[in-house]
């Protein structure tokens, strides 16, 4: 007859298998033969070795540390920056004499005595005009116009000083210019010869019409083919002014590769006297 033998698996799934040996000829001694192995073999597949216990703790514990100190060296980094963006915060305030100097400007031009939430401009300059009374010359006064000023005399002082072989050309012609617009000697030796050049040079009359009532057109320098705009475009051209059409070229706004002419206005700062 046929014998049945079960075994049962020993790993955490609680289910049992059940495994039918056959035996022909040699009854329950070929059972008892077959049992050991097929025990075994079951067994053998469901067990962990020491060994690899051993080494997945000891992998843990490689993996905790270098974890740590990862984490450590993460802290020191963020301390030393710290540090360091402290103390470059402290060292970038300035403590020139310039610095110092706006400081104590700004502070004694503060009233104090006045509430900011009511009157914060009296607050940050209610003492200023104290300090820095109107010139008679103008009309009003403000801390722009007195920095203008100071730049003026610097550059003043600075253009009367002579010539050296160790600065740019346009300083040096900067310097020649000043000097020849400040010798009132050779203007008045020179006389009306620059303006009548230039007038000629941008083909303007020597007299203008409205004062030409004894003369004739060829006596004043007038051309008879008068063209007024060549005119402007020559004093454009030579002086960089707009004198009655203010026009430039600038790039259009939809292809910077193209350039357009722009007129409007003349500046502010033209000259004649409009």
């Amino acid at each position: 007859d046929n014998l049945s033998v079960c075994s049962v698996n020993s790993g955490q799934n609680p289910a049992r298998r059940f495994t039918a040996i056959e035996a022909n000829d040699g009854g329950a001694n070929g059972s008892a033969k077959a049992l050991p192995s097929i025990i075994g073999h079951q067994t053998n597949n469901n067990l962990v070795g020491v060994q690899s216990k051993f080494r997945r703790k000891y992998y843990h514990k490689v993996l905790l540390v270098l974890l740590v100190l990862l984490l450590t060296l993460l802290l020191i980094i963020i301390i030393i920056l710290s540090v360091f963006l402290n103390k470059q915060s402290i060292n970038s305030l300035c403590r020139s004499k310039e610095c110092l100097r706006a400081a104590a400007s700004l502070i004694y031009s503060m009233d104090e005595k006045t509430d900011p939430c009511e009157d914060f401009y009296q607050f940050t300059c209610g003492r200023w005009a104290d300090d820095h009374p109107r010139p008679d010359s103008v009309t009003s006064n403000d801390w722009f116009r007195e920095a203008q000023a100071k730049i003026t005399r610097q550059l003043r002082k600075f253009l009367q000083q002579n010539v050296t072989d160790n600065e740019p050309a346009t300083v040096s012609k900067a310097k020649l210019m000043f000097k020849g617009c400040m010798d009132t000697k050779l203007l008045d030796e020179r006389d009306m010869e620059p303006l009548v050049y230039f007038l000629k040079q941008f083909q303007l009359p020597l007299i203008p019409g409205g004062f030409n009532l004894t003369l004739e057109m060829e006596d004043s320098g007038q051309s008879p083919e008068f063209n007024w705009l060549k005119s402007l475009v020559l004093i454009k051209k030579y002086l960089g002014m707009d004198l009655i059409i203010g026009f430039d070229i600038l790039p259009d706004p939809l292809n910077r590769t193209i350039k357009r002419i722009a007129f409007g206005t003349p500046e502010v700062d033209t000259a004649l006297p409009l």
